[in-house]
């Protein structure tokens, strides 16, 4: 019998890369600098250096279902530049901490998601640390 240590394990399940996605009430379609009124944080474009995009809390939810939010690639951003940035980590972990923060608003005030005040849920970073020289 040979030897396992060379064996390479593929994965089992397919990888798709496009998806469903809910149809918010607003698209996230990653025009640079576009600034929206709702928005939740800031992320980059991996593709092109110098670029930032606002997400807008809007793109997270649909106004027919009450307590639906999305996060990462399903976020409401059609095919092309907005969804290429929203498939990605730094997006998936903006939407996510975000449509977290605004379930659990929700959830404690017994209203609907997109009656969430965007500004109790704004993601920010925390401020730099700093060092100290010993």
């Amino acid at each position: 019998m040979k030897s396992t240590r060379d064996i390479m394990m593929l994965p089992t399940m397919p990888q798709l890369r496009t998806i469903r996605r809910i149809k918010g009430k607003n698209d996230f379609t990653a025009i640079d600098r576009k600034e929206y009124s709702d928005a939740i944080g800031w992320v980059s474009d991996f593709r092109s250096v110098g670029k930032h995009y606002q997400i807008p809390y809007s793109a997270l939810y649909n106004e027919r279902f009450d307590n639906l939010l999305a996060a990462g690639r399903i976020i409401s951003a059609p095919l092309g530049d907005g969804w290429e940035v929203a498939r990605v980590i730094p997006c998936c972990a903006l939407t996510g901490q975000a449509a977290g923060a605004a379930a659990a608003i929700a959830a404690i005030e017994g209203i609907s998601v997109n009656l969430v005040d965007v500004d109790r849920i704004k993601v920010t970073s925390p401020p730099a640390k700093k060092t100290q020289k010993d």
